[in-house]
């Protein structure tokens, strides 16, 4: 049999008293923080609020491949937080396509993208001059058969293709690798593709694949020592 509970008041003086009851505001839970940025987000988010937290009860989880960084604080808890971070390619480097295997131009083209993108150039003079050099672009492919003995001695024809009228171009940019990075000295090379009988334009720079490497490996280390001093677990996922 369930009761219902009584309370009992006492006052020392006659006439009509006035009990009020205050119910305080329920109790909220906890709720779990998410937040992803720019690879030094775990370690910008957790410097202001280290005592805030238990370091052995954290873990950063690096991933080299990817360029990311996972940190979760109150493991075990109803509501951990997990913080993020990620390397992200520089956007005026993606958009122009160095090092993309897809994108192309022809020469005029070419020349307007290079133009809108005339703060990327340290040297203006060199700016210039690409432009020039890109909207003066003429060249010409040709294709031909050539007869050759095989190894089983039976003759075969194959193609050759032959781009005539094409100097080498190069130029150089200032940009940083990746979004928030330092600047960057960036050699770019001018390719040409032929495989169709129009010449197609496409830019390659082995200082961004250099650069990318030694730069992915120095930050996300950087990051690393910074948890580790801490106490906090550094797993690295394979």
């Amino acid at each position: 049999m369930s009761t219902t509970p009584t309370e009992h008041f006492t006052f020392e003086t006659p006439g009509t008293h006035t009990i009020v009851h205050v119910q305080g505001a329920p109790e909220r839970e906890p709720k779990a923080l998410t937040y992803t940025g720019r690879i030094d987000a775990p370690s910008s988010f957790l410097k202001p609020k280290e005592g805030n937290y238990d370091p052995k009860r954290a873990t950063a989880t690096i991933d080299t491949d990817a360029g990311s960084i996972t940190l979760v604080l109150d493991e075990k808890e109803h509501a951990t937080d997990t913080i993020t971070g990620k390397l992200e390619p520089e956007t005026s480097l993606v958009d122009l396509g160095v090092n993309s295997a897809t994108k192309k131009y022809d020469s005029k083209d070419l020349a307007k993208v290079v133009k809108r993108l005339g703060h990327l150039f340290p040297n203006r003079e060199e700016h210039v001059t690409l432009m020039a050099r890109l909207n003066n672009f003429s060249a010409r492919v040709t294709k031909f058969t050539e007869d050759n003995l095989a190894t089983s001695g039976n003759a075969k024809k194959s193609l050759e293709t032959v781009v005539d009228g094409f100097d080498p171009i190069s130029f150089k940019l200032q940009a940083p690798v990746f979004k928030g990075g330092e600047k960057q000295i960036i050699r770019v090379d001018v390719g040409v593709d032929a495989s169709s009988n129009n010449v197609l334009l496409f830019l390659d720079s082995q200082d961004l694949y250099d650069l990318d490497a030694s730069l992915r490996q120095e930050l996300l280390k950087k990051e690393a020592e910074y948890f580790t001093s801490l106490g906090v677990a550094v797993l690295y996922k394979s």
